[in-house]
């Protein structure tokens, strides 16, 4: 990592996408082991969220996140990516995606860097976990 790289993560993240709608059995007394669908916030307790909160996240990802020595930076000071996935039913982390950026060269690096994340707290509908997708903001001062 070249020495002018001072990494200041900021991170927070938010579900986003498809309202929580349940399947059309839910009231079921045998409700499926799995839920096709992918929910952002079904009601029973938290968002899905990293293990260890927010500081143990930016934690890791400030350990994780290394930049190729040959990424020239040019006049880019601030590099900003929302980085999208799915938390499955076992908190595993699936659909690993780079969204927005403000400069794709770097994206590789947030994909390595994420690939072999802890596994994360799903999220629940009627207090069982269902796949939820997540968009993590980052952001990483480069000079």
């Amino acid at each position: 990592m070249n020495s002018s790289l001072l990494p200041f993560i900021l991170l927070s993240f938010s579900s986003v996408a498809q309202d929580a709608v349940p399947p059309a059995n839910y009231f079921s007394p045998n409700p499926p082991k799995t839920f096709p669908e992918i929910y952002t916030f079904c009601g029973c307790g938290d968002e899905a969220h990293y293990a260890g909160g927010i500081r143990a996240l930016q934690s890791y990802v400030q350990k994780k996140l290394i930049f190729p020595s040959d990424i020239v930076w040019g006049d880019v000071t601030k590099f900003l990516a929302d980085v999208y996935f799915i938390v499955e039913m076992d908190g595993s982390i699936t659909e690993l995606s780079v969204g927005r950026t403000n400069y794709p060269p770097a994206n590789d690096a947030v994909l390595d860097a994420l690939k072999d994340m802890p596994n994360w707290i799903p999220n629940e509908l009627d207090c069982t976990p269902v796949r939820t997708r997540v968009r993590l903001p980052i952001t990483v001062s480069v000079k």
